[in-house]
């Protein structure tokens, strides 16, 4: 199997984007303001579009019964077509990969929503990466990569 860099996106209103490169680098940026497109441009030129895949977050539609505003589901929704948009441009393979997948086997995460879900998987992505420093912010984009290295990326 080739070395590849995995791209692990959460489009969230507060979301980050994280790469995982084959050299065991890891870089994450916060997304909340303005989206990082120099830096996805220079990890796909330097690895070369056909050694990056992204696994960016698949959101989902109204669900009855939730407490989403509309507004903030039309932010969630423009912010995964904007990084659809890219990656596609830059010819990156991209995964849709739900939320139920890539949490799937987290400590605390089961039947839990809210800061206590949050808290879950940020203290587990502290847990896995304690020298990315996760915040509630930058912990769901290393898990999906994470998620994304340890099932096949590239593959």
């Amino acid at each position: 199997m080739k070395n590849y860099t995995t791209i692990g996106i959460d489009p969230g209103a507060n979301g980050a984007l994280c790469f995982m490169l084959p050299s065991g680098l890891i870089i994450i940026h916060r997304t909340s303001k303005t989206p990082p497109l120099e830096s996805m441009q220079d990890v796909v030129t330097c690895s070369g579009a056909e050694n990056c895949v992204a696994f960016l977050e698949k959101i989902g539609g109204f669900i009855a019964g939730k407490g989403l505003p509309g507004s903030s589901m039309f932010k969630m929704g423009h912010n995964a077509g904007y990084w659809e948009g890219m990656l596609a441009a830059l010819g990156v393979r991209t995964i849709m990969v739900r939320p139920q997948d890539w949490q799937k086997g987290i400590t605390g995460t089961a039947g839990t929503k809210g800061p206590k879900r949050k808290r879950a998987l940020r203290d587990e992505a502290i847990r896995r990466f304690p020298a990315q420093k996760p915040t509630f912010e930058t912990a769901d984009a290393l898990l999906i990569a994470d998620y994304g290295r340890r099932n096949g990326a590239g593959e």
